[in-house]
Parts: structure tokens; sequence; C-alpha cells
């Protein structure tokens, strides 16, 4: 089954909901791979978002 493709909006909403459940702020997390493409507008949309953090930012999610 294939899944639905992520477009810019659902990039950013999907973002804006982990930066909310994580409680990281925004310049500790970030978006990579094909969701950053889409972001730049590189490519139409996504399969998912991948992301990145700063180790404390990664240290706070793993401690919740």
């Amino acid at each position: 089954m294939d899944m639905p493709r992520l477009t810019r909006e659902d990039i950013m909403r999907t973002y804006h909901e982990m930066l909310k459940i994580s409680g990281v702020p925004a310049s500790q997390l970030w978006v990579t791979s094909g969701g950053a493409m889409a972001m730049h507008g590189l490519r139409r949309d996504a399969s998912d978002v991948d992301s990145g953090c700063h180790r404390t930012a990664f240290d706070t999610i793993a401690a919740a």
C-alpha cells in the first residue's frame, strides 16, 4: 500500500507537532533529507519527515 506523499504544508505541520511534543526549541531540531528538499522547492513532496537535532535536544527527548 502506498503512503500519501507529504506536501510542504504537511511537512511544516509535522515539524511544529514534533517541536510541541518534544519540547525542544526550533533552533535545536531541523528537517533533513527529502523533507528539506521539498521545503526549499527542490522537490514537490516527500515520503516522510526526517530530522536531526543537537545533542542537548536529543538528551531532552530521550529523558521524556
